[in-house]
């Protein structure tokens, strides 16, 4: 209305609101006393009524209505397929738009400077064609006809986001009709319902079919100089029992078993909508057939990422700003109150911390314009934990009617979805519930795969050996690789067999516990290398990289373990860890044994489809190459999810043996016993033999030793044996324990140890030693006596293990317990020499001589004594230390003879030393019985001589008449080990 200056103003106001279902011979006014039509889901009159006051006083000021807003609830919907459309420029036309385009009535109450007639101002409402990215479009025809005037008004029909509901939306609402100056204070609208004696191909209006709430209609209005008001108005619906619930599930997708593909899938409902209109959906739960899966393909998408809420926007009308590397599918979404599809994207939802893992961010809109008609849902993937079935869950769905809810997620290589491992028809299903109701509808879908098949899937893995350097015996890092071609069985678990000398080093880190190990937990300090895995199928897989950590052995007694550590990362999805776990182990040849187990089909329910894993075991010094080039095979099994068992190999050789050094050494020890009697003529000496070999020497093969003449096997012995069955029982009586041996490598933190046995063996000329080396590892080596050419007794250790041994101690007992006798007294021979033959794996050979350590043997001593019928004999004294040294020599004469006093002794002395520094001198200890030498601190004598001349030593009358009688002297010594022996010599003076 046109106010004049200086005129009152009241406020602007909605009067009287009417928003209810009426029959169809009713009125539609705010004084209608009509029953409300309010069976749910029917096709019944909508009537919207209201009063509304401008805020004028006359026309001499006030304000007129500008701009109305009627939001009608949801549910409350219409048809925009039921009529024709008429374009805008016809509605505007003299002419207007054909009747079959009309879709209700409307009239109007009016004021004016002049009296109207309200029972003549009316007309019809129109099914215009929508603008844009409209969602409808709605024309209202205003017929004066007291004033032969027409006013046409448009409406813009908006779908709100939050609801589905439709906003009818009428902007700049005309003021003036030819030029004179109107107020509207009542308008009416009737949208049709039922298409009987309508002229409509189809119903227009159908009520909401919630009857567990008011449906609500509200109506704001402004006016031109910025007043505004609001009132609602409603009902509530009834009879929703009456009212169908018969939805389908959509389930298609591409038909080859095993790999990536499209799935399109979601619920339809049947379009015929006579009488009732189907229950609208609220909560909609789509069950895809059992083996269609998440493929972790969608992983190697360039630029995968997840959508932030903040980008989604979910409950505003904006378009969302996701990333392009976020769009998984599309989405449709035909719905009866539009004249076309809502169409847009599926994105994967960035996961936050109170999230569910998996949602996606579905949006369907009629254009990118900010204000295009949109709608936005928001479903919940939940892959079965034990199955992977994915069950997808979208609640709140709009109360509007639709014909079809369709998701199709991309196909090609990065597709999200793989399609089941078989061929067959595979039912899903889908799980819908209405609104105002609990009861669920359940509807199965069929997929039909029948391409690609196998059945079973066949398993042709195949296993992978490779080092960073073939150069043999040096450090290296380890790549192992266990793979399965696209299509087969998948990895379950493997045993792998590596070639004997690829070894690896136990010293290099420190492990880490089982329980870490298991937990994937394990510290860097622990760690060893890297695993690299490709996931899923098709041609563009998933990769994944990870860890691999040194534990403790998960079985006791065990080498060692190893903890195989995979982030199940897939673009924003963090599945958590892919944890395997595998127990290494030692063969009879040393050759290491790899065993992998439980290899996880699924993280959180999504299956992993490991196609290949490569263990990268490259922590420096970790592993090292064996030292024979001889061409190698590593062997294994490998295991299905099918049960089935695919035995592998893989080739390797090293080379550069011929480069490589080969100078082993060896030192022995005879053991004569305390007394050194085991050393004497038929003792039974101990033997100790040590091979020693330097850092990045070709490994020993064989061993040979020989042992010197003097020394062979008991015969009398041989018979303490232990039989093979009894050894191998472990029941050997302690007879035929004769030795232990001990051997320290590099690759292990502590010494292997352990007894040798003396065992018959059938088939062997003479019993073998088995020397027993237990710790980390358990190894048995075996041992043959022979005899050489020269009839020389020789022990052979054949068939050693392609192992580092820095130092390896075999020792055999001596006295009640020894094999070897003393032909000849040892102690007295100058001359032992052990000799040691040497091949190694890499095709060399070396040779070596030793002379031996002779523990237990007192020096040797011998004295001639003169002129004893004079009175005043002679002595010349010469201790030899031979293989001992000697740190002190005291002789103790016999009754009968006595040292004269000492400074008469010393000017008779004469004492000589070999082996002592240069300058050294022994001090000499004189007794009436004795006489004692000993070197100075710190050092020790090879030779040690005192000679006493006449006058220094004195004999008895009784002695001298005996002429030359045989003598008993006592030698005392004592060695650089501190040993002290004693000994008688016996001696007869010379003839004078």
């Amino acid at each position: 209305m046109l106010g004049s200056a200086g005129s009152a103003q009241a406020a602007v106001d909605i009067t009287a609101l009417v928003a209810k279902p009426i029959a169809p011979t009713a009125s539609c006014s705010t004084t209608t006393t009509a029953a409300t039509q309010s069976q749910a889901g029917a096709h019944e009159d909508f009537c919207v009524a209201l009063g509304m006051n401008g805020g004028g006083d006359g026309f001499g000021g006030g304000d007129d209505l500008k701009d109305l807003k009627l939001s009608l609830p949801g549910g409350q919907v219409g048809n925009a397929t039921a009529t024709p459309l008429c374009t805008v420029s016809r509605f505007r036309s003299v002419n207007g738009c054909a009747s079959s385009s009309q879709v209700g009535q409307v009239t109007a109450g009016v004021e004016s400077v002049i009296p109207l007639n309200e029972n003549l101002i009316g007309g019809g409402i129109y099914n215009l064609e929508p603008r844009g990215t409209e969602a409808a479009r709605l024309g209202l025809v205003l017929e004066f006809a007291d004033l032969l005037a027409v006013t046409h008004i448009e409406v813009e029909i908006r779908l709100r986001p939050t609801d589905g509901g439709l906003d009818s939306l009428a902007f700049d609402n005309p003021r003036t009709v030819i030029g004179l100056p109107i107020e509207v204070k009542r308008l009416n609208l009737r949208l049709w319902g039922s298409k009987t004696g309508r002229g409509m191909a189809k119903s227009f209006m159908a009520n909401p079919t919630d009857c567990s709430k008011p449906a609500t209609t509200t109506v704001s209005i402004t006016s031109y100089q910025g007043g505004s008001a609001t009132r609602t108005a409603g009902y509530t619906p009834t009879g929703c029992d009456a009212v169908p619930f018969e939805p389908g599930m959509i389930l298609e997708g591409d038909r080859t078993s095993d790999a990536p593909g499209v799935i399109s899938t979601g619920v339809s409902m049947p379009a015929n909508d006579e009488p009732l209109v189907q229950k609208h959906i609220a909560t909609s739960v789509n069950v895809l057939p059992e083996g269609v899966e998440l493929s972790p393909t969608s992983g190697s998408q360039p630029g995968f990422v997840g959508c932030t809420e903040a980008e989604f926007g979910y409950g505003s009308g904006a378009p969302a700003t996701c990333a392009a590397g976020s769009k998984i599918g599309t989405v449709r979404f035909r719905t009866p109150l539009l004249s076309k599809a809502i169409e847009g994207d599926i994105f994967l939802a960035q996961p936050t911390a109170s999230s569910p893992k998996i949602r996606l961010f579905v949006e369907g809109e009629l254009g990118p314009e900010p204000d295009a008609t949109r709608l936005k849902f928001i479903g919940v993937v939940r892959p079965d934990p034990d199955s992977g079935q994915l069950r997808t869950t979208f609640e709140n769905l709009p109360p509007a009617p639709f014909t079809e809810f369709r998701l199709t997620f991309r196909g090609g290589p990065t597709a999200i979805m793989s399609l089941p491992r078989s061929c067959g028809t595979f039912a899903g299903q889908a799980i819908n519930t209405p609104y105002g109701s609990t009861a669920q509808d359940r509807r199965n879908g069929t997929l039909t795969v029948d391409q690609g098949c196998a059945d079973p899937d066949p398993f042709t893995p195949s296993l992978g050996v490779s080092t960073s350097t073939t150069q043999a015996a040096s450090g290296t890092a380890l790549t192992t690789t266990l793979a399965r071609p696209d299509g087969h069985a998948r990895l379950t678990g493997a045993k792998i067999s590596l070639p004997a000398g690829l070894q690896g080093n136990l010293t290099v880190v420190p492990p880490c516990s089982v329980a870490d190990g298991r937990a994937g937990s394990c510290g860097p300090a622990s760690r060893v290398g890297a695993v690299v895995a490709i996931a899923g199928p098709g041609s563009s897989p998933a990769t994944l990289r990870g860890d691999v950590y040194f534990t403790e052995p998960p079985t006791p007694g065990g080498l060692a373990g190893l903890s195989i550590v995979v982030p199940a990362t897939f673009g924003p999805l963090d599945l958590g860890k892919i944890v395997v776990n595998a127990e290494v182990a030692t063969r009879a040849d040393t050759g290491l044994d790899i065993t992998v187990t439980d290899i996880p089909q699924r993280a959180e329910g999504i299956a992993t489809q490991v196609r290949s894993m490569d263990l990268v075991l490259d922590k420096p010094g970790f592993f090292v190459t064996p030292s024979s080039c001889d061409a190698k095979t590593a062997t294994g099994t490998l295991f299905s999810d099918l049960g089935q068992a695919a035995a592998v190999s893989a080739g390797f050789q090293a080379t550069g043996c011929e480069n490589l050094p080969f100078s082993p050494k060896l030192a022995t020890t005879i053991d004569g016993g305390a007394t050194g009697a085991e050393a004497a003529l038929n003792g039974h000496p101990g033997l100790n033999v040590t091979v020693t070999q330097a850092p990045g020497e070709a490994n020993n093969a064989t061993v040979d030793v020989t042992l010197p003449t003097g020394m062979a096997p008991d015969s009398d012995r041989l018979g303490r044996t232990c039989a093979l069955k009894q050894y191998e029982a472990g029941t050997c009586p302690d007879s035929a324990k004769v030795g232990r041996v001990v051997a320290y490598t590099p690759l292990l933190p502590e010494p292997l140890q352990g007894g040798v046995t003396f065992v018959t063996v059938p088939g062997s000329p003479l019993p073998e030693l088995r020397a027993d080396l237990r710790g980390k590892i358990n190894l048995t080596l075996n041992g043959k006596i022979k005899f050489g050419p020269d009839g020389r007794m020789v022990n052979s250790f054949v068939g050693i293990p392609d192992v580092p041994l820095s130092r390896f101690d075999f020792t055999l007992e001596g006295g009640a317990r020894g094999l070897v006798i003393a032909t000849k007294d040892l102690c007295s021979v100058s001359s032992l020499p052990f000799d040691g033959a040497f091949t190694s794996h890499a095709g060399g050979a070396a040779k070596t001589t030793a002379q031996p350590r002779l523990d237990g043997c007192a020096p040797q001593g011998t004295l001639k004594v003169g002129s004893l019928r004079s009175g005043r004999p002679t002595l010349d004294l010469r201790v030899v230390g031979g293989r001992t040294r000697v740190r002190s020599a005291q002789l103790v004469v016999p009754k009968g003879l006595a040292f004269a006093p000492a400074s008469v002794v010393r000017k008779r002395l004469q004492v000589s030393t070999t082996g002592l520094k240069k300058g050294a001198k022994a001090r000499v200890t004189v007794t009436g019985q004795s006489i004692r030498v000993t070197v100075p601190s710190g050092q020790s004598a090879t030779v040690l001589r005192v000679r006493v001349r006449a006058g220094g030593l004195r004999a008895s009358t009784r002695l001298r008449k005996q002429g030359r009688p045989r003598l008993t002297f006592r030698l005392n010594t004592t060695t650089a080990d501190a040993k002290a022996q004693r000994r008688s010599l016996r001696v007869r003076p010379a003839a004078p």
